[in-house]
């Protein structure tokens, strides 16, 4: 008896098919195993509170995954530091009987996939699920089912290694049946060692030791007589880093997923802010100075983004900049005594932020400019502490983008 294997990809479900050669004659030479995937194309978007800047970043979980994830979509991102996908996987299992091929049966397993970037580290926790869902007709239940963890360097100009533990769990199709979707969890370390020096960027972030990664699951249907039939799930992309102006959440995020900063219009605390940077990003003429209805500013949800400017790097003081900017554009609009109005304190909030690189001082190409609003001085004060602990969250480094958004 020889076996032969191959992947198929049918009706959206990824089907591995076990091809099993009863009669001496004519032998079939198998495929050899799949090349790795293409690295997967992902741009995503969530969001993220200025509320919960205090808050521990929730992990996601398979049940979650299951329950979110859109498998039109390569991934369903939680958040920047969680990843996952889920897909129904086909084993089809076939004979070859005097020279006919007889589809005799099938197992179909929920597969999931998930990665979470654990706090305050270099590290990700992988995790696998198999759960069986169904069979059709002869299954063949011995025939062995292996997995494994793959994970590298996906940016050849830095010397990135992402250590793991290599050796792929095998398993009966029966025993993953048995075993009931219970997860199996492989840990990845990063480290990166050296960097480009290149652009003026890189010799900027050159002490980050920034690595960019890739990871996907190698997965391997056997019957006794080899070649197995072979494929690989979607690549991930993620970067990890050594920066240490950034101490808070893990230090490796995933790329595919663009964070978005969230307002609440309603806040007690900030809400005229909220109000205020609303106003900015839908009419620009509701804020100051506000003179040129064709002009508007950056970062409102899928139209453009606006990137953190860590102060560190902002060695040509654009911040402290921006602020005499808007802070000019006030005194124009509300006079000099700006900062008292019926006896409340007052200051100037300005938008795009002063710790982004599209702030006022560097607001400079069309159609984009700033906007100015005199405020509470204790909602100017709150909103901006919070923008501060968002950026700490999210693990924001310099010249990371995001959206801003107020509901």
């Amino acid at each position: 008896m020889r076996a032969t294997m191959k992947a198929l990809k049918l009706s959206g479900v990824l089907t591995l098919v076990a091809a099993l050669l009863v009669t001496p004659q004519a032998v079939t030479a198998a495929e050899p195993p799949a090349q790795p995937a293409q690295m997967a194309e992902t741009t995503a978007t969530v969001e993220s509170r200025i509320d919960d800047s205090a808050k521990p970043v929730d992990d996601v979980t398979f049940d979650e995954c299951t329950a979110n994830h859109d498998e039109t979509e390569t991934f369903w991102f939680k958040n920047r530091f969680n990843i996952c996908r889920t897909q129904l996987l086909e084993l089809k299992y076939q004979k070859l009987v005097n020279g006919v091929v007889v589809h005799v049966g099938s197992s179909f397993f929920r597969e999931t996939v998930i990665g979470v970037a654990q706090d305050k580290k270099g590290e990700i926790k992988f995790g696998y699920s198999l759960k069986y869902i169904r069979g059709e007709r002869e299954e063949l239940f011995d025939n062995p089912f292996s997995v494994v963890l793959e994970c590298g360097n996906n940016d050849q100009k830095r010397t990135s290694t992402c250590d793991y533990f290599s050796v792929p769990v095998d398993r009966s199709v029966g025993a993953w049946r048995a075993a009931g979707g219970e997860p199996i969890w492989w840990t990845a370390t990063m480290a990166t060692t050296q960097v480009p020096t290149e652009t003026d960027d890189d010799k900027k972030w050159q002490n980050e030791l920034r690595g960019y990664f890739w990871f996907d699951f190698y997965r391997s249907l056997s019957s006794p007589i080899p070649p197995p039939g072979a494929s690989r799930t979607p690549k991930g992309m993620f970067r990890c880093d050594s920066a240490t102006y950034a101490t808070r959440g893990s230090h490796c995020v995933f790329t595919g997923v663009v964070p978005t900063m969230v307002f609440d219009l309603h806040s007690p605390t900030y809400g005229e802010s909220s109000e205020f940077i609303k106003d900015a990003q839908e009419d620009i003429t509701k804020t100051a100075p506000g003179n040129d209805p064709e002009l508007k500013v950056p970062g409102k949800f899928k139209e453009s983004t606006v990137s953190y400017l860590y102060s560190g790097y902002d060695i040509e003081r654009k911040k402290d900049g921006s602020r005499r900017k808007v802070r000019r554009a006030c005194v124009d609009e509300w006079g000099a005594k700006y900062t008292v109005k019926d006896g409340v304190k007052m200051q100037c909030d300005e938008y795009p932020f002063a710790s982004t690189y599209q702030n006022a001082a560097l607001a400079k190409e069309k159609p984009f400019t700033f906007g100015v609003r005199r405020i509470k001085a204790s909602h100017n004060i709150a909103g901006g502490n919070l923008i501060g602990d968002w950026y700490g969250r999210e693990h924001m480094l310099d010249g990371d983008q995001f959206y801003v958004v107020v509901r």
